[in-house]
């Protein structure tokens, strides 16, 4: 994990933020209403993205938990589809050729 990271432009920017699928298309005012707040954006597949910081990453971009039994499973399995990842990060490399 480690050496993919150190190829990335941006260590840890895959844990900046969190991206939550909607169940249903919001309305112009629920959009509105989303681009009010800063931090919030959505996506062009319906989904909601909040830019938070993991509280596990360091200030060089690394997973404290890495390794750990404390680190949840979705880290490990993250990510699995190519929309995920975000612009520069290493995964998009290797998830194009599957």
């Amino acid at each position: 994990m480690a050496a993919k990271c150190d190829r990335c432009p941006d260590p840890g920017m895959c844990c900046r933020y969190v991206e939550l699928p909607l169940a249903r298309e919001l309305t112009a005012d629920e959009r509105n209403w989303v681009e009010l707040h800063p931090g919030l954006r959505m996506t062009a597949a319906n989904v909601i993205r909040f830019e938070v910081n993991c509280s596990a990453l360091t200030p060089e971009g690394r997973c404290s938990l890495f390794g750990t039994a404390e680190r949840p499973d979705m880290c490990t399995r993250w990510p699995d589809a190519l929309e995920q990842v975000p612009e520069g990060c290493i995964y998009a490399e290797e998830l194009a050729l599957v």
